[in-house]
């Protein structure tokens, strides 16, 4: 008994529902679909090892006993049923198709597909979303959202978005909130100007920055913060919740977007890996001492030469061009 109808939701239907929970639901009802269909005739030989095979991985210890009656073998059963087989077989194609619709209204009512934008190195991208929200995408960056913000059937949602990496988001008001979820943290506001910052292959934690308005700013566990504009706040990769608040200049807020660069207190590996985005190079750092170095820096517009010479000043360390990438090292 390994036909079809024992299996769940197929993969290039659940595919294209990432959401756990719709998943679920969709697969309860696909399931149901496949157990009202119509099963094919078997041989009698098939009938009773089938019903054996039931009967003793059904059975109860004595102190749980059912009457004998509520074991019925289906030879029994079809003897009581007195309709004829035509009828029985228009009952189980009537099930099959109400089943069948089923399905069909759940797909076509359930929301908006997710849709994803994934932005090349050394570029940028200002994406519209459905409420008229605006989001600028730094080089690297990757960002889902539904096509329409929609529920279930058409209802209204939630706004809900998903980042990958460093992203400028200008929110529209519409009565309802806006959520940025990232690897580790969650960002909601209801209409505002910040920055969302979170690379998981780096291990460096979710930064968020206010420019205007404010947001909740919230990690794994119950407590979170509030930020205004001039706020700055990192939740640390391995943390439940943001750290406190610290307050950065408005115009420091996503310089990217104008030509610019900032790190605020990072390891040179981060900054390193931010430069190689923002310019689609290679920078090789030589010596694994000088990767956690902290660095801070700021301009308001850059060029990599300059930062890479600035970086070799400040922390007595050569840099060297090579074919196919830059080398930064001890002298």
């Amino acid at each position: 008994m390994s036909d079809a109808r024992e299996q769940g939701l197929p993969a290039d239907v659940a595919r294209d529902v990432p959401d756990e929970a719709e998943r679920a639901g969709l697969d309860t009802v696909w399931r149901a679909m496949e157990s009202a269909r119509p099963a094919p005739a078997v041989s009698a030989v098939e009938s009773s090892v089938m019903w054996a095979a039931i009967v003793a991985g059904t059975s109860t210890p004595a102190s749980e006993s059912v009457p004998s009656r509520a074991l019925a073998s289906p030879a029994a059963i079809a003897r009581t049923d007195r309709r004829p087989a035509w009828a029985r077989r228009r009952v189980r194609g009537a099930v099959f198709t109400a089943v069948a619709l089923a399905v069909v209204a759940t797909l076509l009512g359930r929301p908006g597909a997710w849709r994803e934008v994934q932005v090349a190195r050394g570029q940028q991208q200002t994406v519209q979303l459905p409420d008229g929200s605006a989001v600028t995408l730094n080089a690297g960056a990757r960002l889902r959202y539904r096509n329409d913000f929609r529920g279930w059937f058409g209802r209204p949602a939630d706004r809900v978005a998903e980042l990958e990496g460093a992203a400028y988001f200008a929110v529209a008001k519409d009565g309802r909130s806006f959520s940025v979820r990232t690897y580790n943290a969650e960002v909601r506001v209801l209409g505002t100007e910040f920055e969302v910052q979170a690379w998981p292959a780096e291990r460096s934690g979710t930064v968020v920055a206010v420019a205007e308005g404010r947001v909740a700013f919230a990690g794994s566990g119950t407590r979170d913060i509030t930020l205004a504009a001039g706020d700055r706040a990192v939740l640390a990769h391995a943390a439940s919740a943001p750290g406190a608040a610290a307050a950065v200049a408005v115009d420091r807020v996503a310089p990217w977007r104008r030509g610019g660069f900032v790190a605020v207190d990072e390891p040179l590996t981060s900054v390193v890996a931010s430069l190689e985005r923002q310019f689609d190079v290679t920078i090789e750092i030589g010596d694994p001492a000088i990767a956690d170095r902290r660095i801070t820096l700021y301009y308001p517009e850059v060029a990599l030469d300059r930062v890479l010479g600035d970086l070799a000043t400040m922390q007595s360390l050569t840099v060297e061009r090579r074919r196919d990438r830059y080398l930064l090292r001890l002298p």
